[in-house]
């Protein structure tokens, strides 16, 4: 059973909108997304979970209870943002972006080696936005490494939902299930090694590893299957950063 999802910081933050989104409404932005989560259920005892205060005036910073309790909930820079949020939002709509932030982040890298490594593929950011992207968007200290693999895979799954697909959706849907074997965020949480899946990204846009990486190499050289390890990989190590918004 998955639990809970890399991104719930991000749907609490759409629930207490005073648009007052639905639960259909925020699945279909998470999957205009390609965010995670478990399902229908998950939703609903979520949103029950949230009890703001009344009157809630979320968008008023003068408003101490209702500004204290997003702090509470640790969305209150998606409400008022800064620098960092706009950033990590136009890393989530940017696809580059976010295939690279988020296999980087599957790979364990510090912060500082993601910017670095980022900027090799032309992306320039501040480490703050990534701890901010990593917070709201793709949390794995809140997901296990077996729910995590499950969230990657059902990202295409979901193309096939309903009782009734037609037959472009499952062509699309084939194609993708093909694709996702390929795909940085499935390798990196299917690899030996979080090292090997970072090298393994680089060298997937065309570039060496550095000078740091050469045991990676060595290990590397000895087998390019690495990727399908199976059950017996792990992600762990979780930073710390990502914990403070």
């Amino acid at each position: 059973m998955i639990r809970r999802s890399p991104a719930e910081y991000y749907i609490k933050y759409l629930m207490l909108l005073p648009d007052k989104l639905s639960d259909a409404d925020i699945v279909r932005t998470l999957r205009e997304h390609q965010l995670d989560y478990p399902g229908a259920s998950y939703l609903t005892k979520l949103r029950a979970g949230l009890r703001p205060p009344t009157p809630f005036r979320p968008l008023m910073a003068s408003d101490v209870p209702s500004y204290r309790f997003l702090q509470r909930h640790r969305v209150h820079h998606l409400f008022f943002r800064n620098t960092y949020t706009f950033e990590a939002l136009e890393m989530l709509t940017t696809p580059r972006s976010k295939e690279l932030i988020e296999s980087l982040i599957l790979a364990e890298e510090p912060l500082m080696s993601i910017c670095l490594r980022l900027r090799r593929f032309g992306v320039h950011v501040n480490p703050k936005s990534v701890e901010y992207y990593e917070h709201f968007f793709f949390n794995t200290s809140l997901v296990d490494h077996t729910e995590l693999r499950a969230l990657i895979s059902i990202r295409v799954e979901d193309m096939a939902a309903g009782s009734n697909p037609d037959a472009e959706t499952l062509v699309r849907y084939k194609a993708m299930q093909r694709a996702l074997y390929n795909d940085p965020r499935y390798v990196a949480v299917n690899a030996v090694s979080p090292q090997i899946a970072a090298m393994r990204l680089q060298m997937r846009h065309g570039l060496m590893p550095n000078g740091d990486d050469r045991v990676v190499r060595h290990v590397a050289a000895r087998g390019s299957g690495v990727h399908h390890a199976g059950a017996g990989s792990c992600v762990g190590g979780k930073r710390l950063e990502h914990h403070h918004s």
